[in-house]
């Protein structure tokens, strides 16, 4: 049966008896064959054509939508979901920068608001303390990767599904996260134990980590309801109180580590 080749912008996969990939949009008019591959036990993965993954933006870490279609064949495209408003790419200039503190807000800020990608951008080599403030930020941030690691520039992508979280299961982590700091603090201050110490600051990553996946969650989700998308059990009321929540949480860890400072 003949297919009608349509100029559209996606990647059409058909698992047949072979593979076909149709990039018309960028002018191929012959047939590609590709071999499937597999990784790890059971996952089947086929190559992207680098040409059309570089026209239209496409690097690793990207998020791509696939969906099946009723005549056997796959979709594939580059993802268009909750964070479309926030696609866009954003860029540091380190000459803008002053101190190491700055940059680490500002990569952590990218993220809640919604960036997938980052640039840091710099005339003259960065310095090895600002790489390390880099690499250090995106450890802490779920869904963070840097794609790119030269001398004069840095490209991160962050890439997180909301879909696999909901806001009930990021509060009760939250409050769990906070209740388990203060238990040790407690100890040490009967009984001091220089082991604990460090515990403690584990704690206190793990618990800033999970709340700016939270923030991110929440303002995707505000955005999304912005843009007329209906979600099934939030509203924006809810969304508001819940931020309050998560912010007094998060004044509460900063009180506990105002006590580990004193303590250490």
């Amino acid at each position: 049966m003949e297919k009608k080749e349509t100029r559209t912008q996606n990647v059409m996969i058909v698992f047949t008896q072979r593979v076909n990939i149709r990039v018309p949009s960028i002018g191929w008019r012959s047939m590609d064959i590709r071999k499937i591959q597999k990784v790890g036990t059971g996952t089947l993965c086929i190559s992207l054509p680098k040409k059309w993954a570089q026209d239209f933006n496409i690097d690793y870490g990207a998020m791509m939508q696939v969906s099946p279609r009723a005549d056997g064949s796959i979709e594939i495209k580059p993802f268009q979901g909750p964070e479309t408003d926030r696609a866009e790419t954003y860029r540091i200039q380190i000459k803008d920068i002053h101190h190491s503190g700055k940059l680490k807000r500002l990569l952590i800020g990218c993220y809640v608001v919604g960036y997938n990608k980052v640039h840091i951008q710099s005339e003259r080599d960065f310095t090895q303390e600002l790489i390390k403030d880099v690499r250090d930020t995106k450890e802490q941030l779920i869904g963070a990767s840097i794609v790119h690691e030269g001398t004069h520039d840095i490209h991160l992508s962050y890439t997180v599904d909301i879909s696999k979280y909901d806001l009930e299961g990021l509060l009760r982590r939250e409050v769990e996260l906070v209740a388990s700091i203060y238990v040790p603090i407690l100890k040490i201050m009967q009984t001091p134990e220089p082991t604990i110490t460090p515990k403690l600051r584990e704690l206190e990553r793990e618990i800033d980590t999970s709340y700016w996946l939270s923030l991110r969650y929440i303002l995707t989700v505000q955005n999304n309801i912005k843009r007329g998308l209906k979600h099934e059990s939030l509203n924006p009321l809810e969304l508001l109180e819940s931020r309050t929540i998560f912010r007094c949480l998060e004044n509460a860890a900063d009180s506990a580590r105002s006590i580990i400072s004193i303590i250490d």
